[in-house]
């Protein structure tokens, strides 16, 4: 379990500056600090290391020399360091944006809890988190659109949209490297890297089907079940999928609290009593979870003849990879209109063609 995170800046005259931790009590000397910054000072690049420090077990990430922050983890003994690498990146850049005046400092304790919780989310869920980030979700809209763009046009293209706001591009694209979903490859004649999509997100609502086709998994009375049926068969019968309401669930996802309800309500329709023992696991509210996903047309309650209420899900959620075949389009047309070199074209056809081979790999099909 981490034990607490600290936000510095080495300075040529004053050293290494503490501009932010969490907790309050966490302590580190500064020769410890000093170990640090020169580790990362050795490569002279930005990046992540882990290392002992004395007996503290750390997680850093480094801006780089032109700005020398680090955003440093301290981890007990027992923890690995690999656990927490992609969300103290993703973390880095929250605190990025918010430099300006200094407003990370508020978000510090939110920050500790969301990456000490890091290494127990599911795979759904961090996809999720991956896709809360409003610049990523702007780097793959715009790859959705071209396919490939150079590296550099992107760089400018964010400094435009996000300017402050905008952070470092490498840390950036260093999920969605790790996620598989970019290659950043080196093309002949071409005058600066290119960044290819080769795999996109998918994500909608879909019908709860093994609770919709089994009147015994569903946990309903059989005399509720064909109402049931009948309420989702409404409902997808209008659903139409919305990067609004897409967004909200995958926040929703993203809550602790609402992601055990909403995975214990997976498993087929629960009365109240059924919902209090989630008090066992750190849950005491679970009124206003429902009333969410009401809201969201997920979950309807019905009432047995002896008054018993039963909550179960009428919508579940569905968020993955896919490979992006709509790209295939992307490259007639710009063959067809000379728009890209065939040196990019066939790279691209080449990167389309291994993504496809290692998902088909992963599904085992």
């Amino acid at each position: 379990m981490p034990i607490g995170l600290i936000f510095m800046k080495w300075n040529e005259l004053a050293g290494n500056e503490i501009l932010a931790k969490y907790p309050e009590q966490v302590d580190i000397t500064e020769r410890n600090l000093m170990q640090i910054f020169n580790t990362h000072d050795l490569t002279g690049e930005k990046g992540i290391i882990s290392l002992m420090v004395g007996t503290i077990n750390i997680i850093s990430w480094y801006s780089g020399p032109e700005s020398n922050f680090c955003v440093i983890l301290l981890l007990s003994l027992d923890d690995d360091p690999d656990d927490y690498e992609e969300a103290l990146i993703e973390l880095s850049q929250i605190i990025f944006e918010h430099l300006e005046e200094k407003a990370y400092i508020e978000l510090f304790p939110k920050l500790f809890k969301k990456i000490t919780a890091y290494p127990f989310l599911t795979s759904e869920q961090k996809i999720a988190l991956m896709y809360s980030n409003k610049i990523k979700r702007s780097i793959l809209d715009r790859l959705r659109d071209e396919g490939v763009i150079l590296k550099a046009d992107l760089d400018n293209w964010l400094q435009e949209q996000y300017s402050q706001d905008y952070g470092d591009l490498d840390t950036i694209l260093f999920d969605l490297i790790q996620k598989g979903l970019i290659e950043i490859i080196s093309v002949k004649n071409e005058r600066s890297l290119l960044i290819f999509l080769v795999k996109d997100i998918i994500m909608f609502k879909v019908p709860p089907f093994n609770l919709l086709n089994n009147s015994s998994e569903s946990g309903l009375p059989d005399k509720l079940h064909k109402s049931y049926k009948i309420d989702i068969e409404n409902h997808f019968k209008e659903y139409v999928i919305s990067e609004e309401e897409n967004l909200q669930i995958t926040e929703y996802l993203l809550n602790p609290d609402i992601y055990k309800i909403f995975n214990f309500l997976r498993e087929g329709a629960k009365t109240k009593d059924n919902l209090m023992n989630l008090k066992e696991q750190g849950v005491e509210d679970f009124k206003s979870t429902l009333e969410l996903l009401k809201k969201l047309k997920m979950l309807k309650t019905y009432i047995d003849g002896d008054g018993t209420e039963y909550n179960i899900i009428i919508s579940d959620f569905f968020i993955d990879f896919y490979l992006p075949k709509y790209i295939l389009k992307l490259l007639k047309t710009d063959y067809d209109n000379n728009l890209k070199s065939n040196e990019v074209l066939l790279k691209y056809l080449d990167l389309l063609e291994s993504t496809h081979y290692s998902l088909k790999k992963k599904k085992g099909t």
